[in-house]
């Protein structure tokens, strides 16, 4: 008799932990979840409003000029050289990367053994 009532005891215990645990990680992942959107939603009001002061100050139109020099006596601040730079080191990158990714994928899609396979290829797609 004691023995089967110490065996529901424990069962009790058991389940009430899981309960406990049941109860608890909901919370733990809504407090995780709010605190990631509060930090993306602080991160574009600081963006806007920082933004928006910028774009009172400085016309549209200087914005996309070609002269970039913020610390001269009149300073100017055209975006267009630094977006251009973006899109051709981007341009460049994808020359290096496009031949070589398909290169890999069809060597290990056509020629590599399944051995070799089933190791590249998870490495692969890490990259």
């Amino acid at each position: 008799m004691e023995d089967t009532q110490v065996r529901d005891t424990i069962r009790s215990n058991i389940a009430n932990k899981k309960h406990t645990s049941d109860k608890v990680m909901p919370g733990f992942f809504l407090l995780m979840a709010s605190i990631s959107v509060l930090t993306t939603l602080g991160i574009v009001i600081i963006l806007v409003t920082d933004a928006s002061k910028f774009f009172s100050a400085v016309p549209l139109k200087e914005v996309f000029s070609t002269q970039l020099a913020p610390l001269r006596e009149t300073p100017s601040f055209g975006m267009l050289p630094l977006i251009s730079g973006t899109l051709m080191t981007t341009l460049i990158a994808m020359l290096v990367a496009v031949p070589i990714g398909l290169a890999a994928a069809i060597f290990l899609s056509q020629f590599a053994s399944d051995k070799l396979r089933r190791l590249l290829k998870p490495l692969m797609e890490i990259l």
